[in-house]
């Protein structure tokens, strides 16, 4: 009876002992859960191609008396006294007036009487009295390419610049242009390096 008694006894020490070390040994620390949210990478933004060639050809007309360096993807289209350069931009549709591009228009032209002003005092009362144009700027002196000039500019179906250029005694240069660059893609840069590049042959 004795002896059952001590084993109970021993055996409730040795209990007691595992609980007393489970509650008070250290232990580890837990290991964190960590969630990793993947990185997304951005997408990089393709560059906007410049769509006017940078390749370029010189355009030259004894009949007209002048040479201009124009884009190869340019469209040219003669007539007998004019020549005009066309491009259109990556938004432009069907056979509509021009809103993304660039038309630019040269010919040739004498006066007998007067003087370059008068001439073109008298054009610029015309387009003012065109009721199909919304708006007729002033006449303002210009310098195109050297040749002094003058030039307004006429809003209708688009804003046209007009630039009368003196070439000569009684001659002079008709350069009209209209310019639309929807997307900011540079056509104000072609289209003065056109115009810079006339040289009167």
């Amino acid at each position: 009876m004795v002896r059952n008694f001590l084993l109970i006894a021993i055996a409730l020490v040795i209990f007691a002992l595992g609980v007393l070390y489970y509650l008070f040994s250290p232990k580890p620390a837990p290991t964190p859960i960590v969630q990793t949210t993947p990185i997304l990478e951005p997408t990089p933004t393709p560059p906007i191609e410049y769509p006017v060639s940078t390749e370029w050809k010189t355009y030259t007309s004894e009949e007209l008396g002048f040479s201009v360096d124009y884009p190869v993807n340019m469209e040219i289209s003669e007539a007998e006294d004019s020549v005009r350069f066309l491009f259109t931009g990556p938004t432009q549709k069907g056979e509509t007036e021009v809103y993304d591009g660039i038309i630019l228009s040269v010919s040739p032209g004498v006066y007998t009487e007067g003087n370059l002003s008068d001439l073109v005092a008298s054009v610029h009362e015309q387009k003012q009295e065109d009721t199909a144009l919304l708006e007729v700027t002033g006449v303002n002196e210009t310098t195109v390419a050297g040749l002094p000039g003058l030039m307004f500019i006429e809003n209708g179906l688009g804003e046209f610049t007009n630039l009368y250029l003196q070439t000569g005694e009684g001659t002079y240069l008709r350069v009209t242009y209209l310019l639309e660059d929807p997307q900011n893609l540079g056509y104000l840069g072609t289209l003065q390096s056109m115009l810079s590049s006339i040289v009167v042959l």
